[in-house]
């Protein structure tokens, strides 16, 4: 009777102990593929005009004022209310939100009736001249695209300050929603996704950045990586060579708690 018991427990503690390899080896691969996603994501740069890879993020406060035209659906306004409040407990960055005092301006418009030439000396704060702010504009308008996004950074290469233009003049508001938030994460240092799978298994990675899936909220691909983003051990213009190794250090102490 004895030497059954002792082999049930030993088969008890094999299974034990195998499931707990595999569950390591699954932890192991995903936090591989993570690490992908983020020196292609995080790390590219949402600025289309300069090249390469490198970390952008907020070392101060963000101070964010919203101008939502009469067009503007209440669902818009709830999505992107939940997004800024995603981005923000992932991030742990202080997010604050004043009317007339801000460095952050979300705008919404209905961009063929007008709308932004409207509200050009709020867009123009953001830009070197007036005729940069009025160009931007006009390439906007003439696309396909129904929201556009610009950050301002300081000497240090942190982000200072963000626009997001939204336009509402179209009776299709799905796109609208999903690069509305899509703009937060970008604001926030999510950058641009060159490469929508992943090529080992070949699977979409699960991000707001992938336009494959048109995501309408942050995934936890997202707000994992805006919690490491906002480690103290990232600094903003870092490169993509200097910040993976950090990246996965951070990945493997968090992987031990």
């Amino acid at each position: 009777m004895m030497w059954r018991i002792r082999i049930i427990v030993s088969s008890l503690v094999f299974l034990a102990l195998t499931s707990a390899g595999f569950a390591q080896a699954a932890r192991s691969q995903d936090d591989e593929i993570f690490l992908k996603f983020a020196g292609e994501v995080g790390l590219s740069s949402v600025l289309g005009d300069t090249p390469g890879k490198f970390v952008l993020k907020w070392t101060k406060a963000m101070a964010v004022d919203f101008y939502f035209s009469a067009k503007t659906p209440i669902e818009i306004v709830t999505s992107m209310s939940g997004a800024f409040n995603d981005a923000q407990q992932a991030s742990g960055l202080q997010v604050q939100f004043y009317r007339g005092l801000y460095n952050v301006m979300v705008l919404t418009a209905d961009w063929k009736a007008g709308g932004l030439e409207k509200s050009i000396e709020t867009i123009a704060q953001f830009f070197p001249t007036r005729y940069d702010a009025l160009e931007f504009i006009s390439r906007r308008k003439n696309g396909s695209r129904k929201c556009a996004f610009k950050v301002v950074l300081d000497k240090e290469g942190a982000i200072q300050g963000g626009l997001i233009l939204l336009d509402v003049g179209s009776e299709d508001l799905s796109l609208v929603k999903h690069c509305s938030v899509r703009s937060i994460a970008s604001l926030f240092g999510l950058g641009t996704l060159n490469v929508e799978f992943n090529v080992e298994d070949d699977r979409p990675y699960p991000s707001i950045a992938n336009d494959q899936l048109n995501a309408a909220d942050l995934t936890e691909y997202d707000k994992r990586f805006l919690r490491l983003l906002y480690d103290p051990s990232i600094r903003s213009w870092m490169t993509q060579m200097d910040a993976v190794p950090v990246l996965r250090s951070l990945l493997h102490a968090s992987a031990k708690k």
